[in-house]
């Protein structure tokens, strides 16, 4: 049932953005949990501006080197610097987007570090990795004969921060091309964009570029991105194996910033992520994020694809409650709505440590074909992924012929919403990203029964969002609270929060249809169990996921 008001009473290494499949979840869950629970007694009471990763490992390893992201009350200069070169460290990054710096140091000497009143938090500068045509019918893509269908994103830049991109015969508007992998303060090693020197040794990027921007020149158009006509910025982030530092991800949006306007980057795609380690305010990453939204650049995260080890395992920076977080769903390769469902490595919400309600909304990623990368570390592992345009046996031609690839993952969903922005900023080009936001996930479908911390608001729907005039100045995604009834949850009114309760009503997004009973509530001791915790395992060994469906 529904209570109008401030609340809604409900019954019930930056890895890659495509998952792992089974783990230990006993011990090491145990042990993670027991590491998040006195980080959560910690925050915001310990003197030592740190989490507990970081102290365990000072105490371990005390004359070990480690890489962590000071953050400043104010700017990060000179004072800075010698404050950190006092103790023994070296600055390998100062950012623009937070007043911090990447910083590799003695274990023993954080405390030191944390003990300087200008010194709000240290945070782990952690490892970070990368997380068509029945899909493109899932998400309502405008078809041709439809008033809408001859939006390409046109006039719009996107951002593909991921393992960069390759020359392909499908993704030929890669307008700029920079290399900031373990750049340190260079600002970055620039790539002829039209040359073949363009990169993508892990092969990841190249995917994701063409589910934003392939123009289907080679299929037909069977494999066409969803805004054909955007330009790609590939950046550089993740290495040969797709993993990256979230240093080199802050870089990177301090690139983005510097250059937007020149370059008309209108929109960020973040096919990545890393656990969370603390509160979202003090989370890095995504304080930089937030920086390059306000900033008037639309931010597209995808969740992560740590589903099968149920809730509280959004990624860094999807658990802001600014940008859009994207889970994925499997369509089982049918036009019909009725089996559309969530797809099993899909991350749930709430956020860990905050309890936003993410994700925002849900697309296709499950077996989505794409740009190949040729020659990537992918293409060579998964060999049985590449995939011929004009029928279902590679073998019957040569392998220089077969052009495609498929993957999962969230990497795919948030790379299919990055193009639908496209198409909604050339239709618009004034639209802000917290109106884009609200559009997307007021306009998305939403399935009888759904669960919102699965959903979040719904099921991509392009040509309804493409129709949508509302407007908001401000679209947080809700938080989520504990009832006054055991297993009960509370979640936060967003027609309040959003200021217009025209926009986004309590009815259209929490029907009553879409509720839990009582009976399917988590309660209280499943869902803030140690259970639902990172494995250690899960946080740090990320690979490929298994499809969903045939």
């Amino acid at each position: 049932m529904f209570r109008r008001g401030n609340l809604i009473r409900v019954g019930t290494t930056l890895a890659l953005a495509i998952a792992l499949a089974g783990v230990d979840s006993v011990s090491t869950a145990t042990r993670a949990a027991d590491r998040t629970r006195r980080s959560r007694t910690a925050v915001g009471q310990s003197p030592t501006k740190t989490s507990i990763e970081l102290r365990e490992r000072a105490q371990r390893q005390p004359d070990g080197l480690v890489d962590v992201i000071v953050t400043y009350r104010t700017g990060s200069g000179i004072a800075a610097r010698e404050r950190v070169e006092r103790s023994g460290g070296v600055v390998r990054r100062s950012f623009r987007a937070i007043p911090g710096q990447a910083v590799r140091l003695r274990a023993g000497s954080i405390a030191e570090i944390a003990g300087d009143p200008e010194v709000v938090w240290i945070s782990p500068d952690a490892p970070v990795g990368a997380a068509m045509d029945v899909a493109r019918q899932t998400a309502h893509f405008p078809t041709a004969g439809s008033e809408l269908s001859g939006l390409k994103g046109s006039g719009v830049a996107v951002a593909v921060l991921d393992s960069g991109v390759l020359k392909h015969s499908e993704v030929q508007g890669v307008s700029e091309s920079v290399d900031l992998l373990g750049a340190g303060e260079k600002s970055g090693r620039r790539i002829a964009a039209r040359a073949t020197g363009l990169i993508d040794p892990f092969g990841h990027g190249t995917h994701v570029a063409g589910i934003i921007a392939g123009d289907g020149g080679h299929s037909d158009e069977l494999y066409e991105g969803i805004a054909k006509s955007a330009e790609i910025v590939a950046v550089r982030v993740l290495d040969d194996f797709g993993v990256g530092q979230t240093s080199d991800v802050i870089a990177a949006l301090d690139w983005v910033l510097e250059n937007r306007s020149k370059l008309g980057i209108r929109i960020v795609n973040l096919s990545l992520g890393h656990p969370v380690y603390e509160p979202a305010g003090l989370d890095p990453l995504v304080n930089a994020v937030e920086r390059v939204w306000e900033a008037g650049v639309v931010v597209v995260c995808s969740a992560g694809n740590h589903g099968l080890n149920g809730n509280f395992t959004i990624t860094s920076p999807g658990n802001s409650r600014r940008v859009i977080t994207v889970g994925a769903i499997t369509d089982w390769n049918t036009t019909a709505a009725s089996d559309d469902d969530v797809s099993s490595y899909s991350s749930r919400g709430p956020t860990l440590v905050d309890h936003f309600l993410k994700p925002d909304l849900v697309a296709p990623g499950n077996r989505i074909i794409s740009a190949r990368p040729f020659d990537s570390w992918l293409d060579r592992e998964y060999p049985e992924r590449r995939r011929y345009a004009y029928g279902s046996d590679p073998a019957a031609v040569k392998d220089e012929d077969v052009e495609h690839f498929e993957l999962s993952g969230t990497s795919m969903a948030a790379a299919m919403v990055s193009g639908a922005v496209a198409l909604m900023l050339e239709k618009e080009p004034h639209l802000t990203p917290d109106v884009v936001k609200a559009r997307l996930m007021r306009s998305a479908r939403k399935p009888q029964g759904m669960n919102p911390l699965e959903w979040g608001a719904g099921l991509l729907d392009m040509k309804a969002a493409l129709r949508d005039s509302e407007w908001t100045e401000y679209a947080p995604s809700p938080r989520v609270y504990r009832g006054e009834q055991p297993g009960e949850l509370v979640v936060e009114d967003t027609g309040a929060l959003w200021g217009d309760q025209a926009l986004w009503s309590d009815q259209a997004l929490w029907s009553d249809q879409a509720l839990w009973s009582d009976q399917a509530l988590w309660s209280d001791q499943a869902l803030w169990s140690d259970q639902a915790l990172w494995s250690d395992q899960t946080v740090l060994d990320e690979s490929i996921p298994e499809d969903d469906g045939p």
